[in-house]
């Protein structure tokens, strides 16, 4: 395990566990929290079982393939996440190896509502619920873990839990199932401080990486920044509406939306002409175009399925309102889709929205057929937004989404010529 104390103590290198980055993202995810305590107050308790078992299934779905425990594709992990092990449609072994380590997840989460502590018997009892470790005795490897909850108590949930997380992948290295355990305290940690479940997502494996690596070298503020964006996808994810939507009551905050809705329409309008100039050299007759749509314009609803798969995505459920913009550049015969979007979570009764991205790229005269997938986006690779946020203050992350993603849309699309 590496030198660093978490705790800001003298058992290692000193820091503060959250930098500037991390504690702004920190604030965030508490403002956003605090929204969904109030929707979760008006659920009936079964629906947010349903809602929070479905984190769980999706997290055991994807730590089981980060230890290399069972194979399932994406696709069969979304479906095992809506609905269950017989959904997701997997021959043995992995059918039993998802089902074991999902049991696994699913006692870590039972256990933290009991309120009990993370001594070193505990963890060992945990990591020895997960496929492939019976044989390993690990309670003195994760006496190390087990003291540095201790030290962090009273920190901030989310730094909590990625420094047991960063201490248990280290502490664990070389044994089966690493990931799963740490996982596994991550999500118990932010369960009992009444958080979301901190759900893994392979798609984010490599920016996970080079956090793990910056707090190796005595820098967590990027695990604990990374962990914040995770919680917030899980936020996301619980804030899905209980019924039909009430269309009589007014969005909270459509008015910030539909403000960085024209923020995000100038940002993608500035790089039209720049995008038809740099593949001139392939074809003279390429060009690009901008639309936009927005609530209450009937186009709003335009590219249904694009936003639908864009929300997948990002793990959360979608409200009928979406404010849109479309940026299209033809090559040759090839076409980029480029899509970005403030979509609703859930109805228009949370005032939550998510910053989303979809960029494809189709063939001749395909209308609005779906084309090629352009971009690999995680549930953490968006921006959330709060009815409460001022366009000042959120503007910049969304124009800095906006760019990032059709740049990396562009180069997508380039390599494909």
């Amino acid at each position: 395990m590496s030198g660093i104390d978490w705790s800001g103590g003298s058992g290692g290198t000193a820091v503060d566990p959250a930098g500037a980055e991390a504690r702004e993202r920190l604030a965030s995810v508490d403002r956003l929290r605090e929204v969904c305590d109030d929707f979760r107050a008006a659920l009936p308790a079964d629906r947010l079982r349903a809602l929070r078992a479905r984190s769980l299934r999706r997290h055991a779905a994807e730590v089981g393939v980060l230890d290399g425990l069972v194979r399932v594709d994406r696709e069969a992990a979304q479906r095992f996440a809506a609905d269950g092990l017989e959904a997701a449609g997997l021959a043995e072994p992995d059918r039993s190896a998802l089902a074991a380590v999902h049991r696994a997840v699913d006692a870590a989460a039972d256990a933290c509502r009991t309120g009990e502590r993370l001594g070193p018997e505990m963890l060992a009892e945990l990591y020895r619920s997960f496929p492939g470790t019976s044989a390993q005795q690990p309670a003195e490897r994760l006496r190390p873990v087990a003291e540095l909850a201790e030290r962090l108590a009273g920190r901030h949930p989310l730094v909590q839990a990625a420094g047991v997380h960063h201490a248990a992948l280290r502490s664990l290295d070389g044994l089966p199932a690493a990931h799963c355990t740490a996982w596994a305290l991550a999500t118990f940690t932010a369960l009992q401080a009444r958080y979301a479940p901190l759900a893994a997502d392979r798609a984010a494996g490599a920016e996970h990486a080079r956090a793990l690596r910056a707090a190796d070298r005595g820098d967590p503020g990027r695990l604990v920044e990374l962990f914040a964006r995770i919680q917030e996808a899980g936020l996301r994810a619980e804030l899905a509406a209980p019924g039909p939507a009430d269309r009589s009551r007014p969005v909270r905050g459509a008015s910030v939306a539909a403000a960085l809705h024209r923020r995000l329409a100038a940002e993608v309008e500035a790089h039209r002409n720049g995008l038809a100039d740099v593949f001139q050299e392939i074809d003279t007759g390429c060009g690009a175009s901008v639309v936009s749509g927005a609530p209450p314009d009937p186009r709003s609803g335009w590219w249904r399925r694009q936003l639908d798969h864009a929300a997948a995505r990002a793990a959360f459920q979608p409200g009928d309102d979406s404010w849109w913009v479309r940026l299209q550049l033809s090559v040759g015969a090839a076409t980029l889709r480029y899509l970005v979007a403030i979509q609703q979570v859930g109805d228009g009764r949370t005032g939550v929205f998510a910053v989303t991205a979809h960029a494809e790229a189709v063939g001749e005269r395909a209308g609005r057929a779906p084309g090629e997938p352009l971009l690999d986006l995680s549930p953490v690779d968006c921006v959330t937004l709060i009815h409460t946020d001022t366009v000042g203050e959120r503007a910049a992350a969304v124009e800095r989404f906006a760019g990032d993603t059709l740049s990396a849309a562009v180069d997508g699309f380039a390599r494909r010529l």
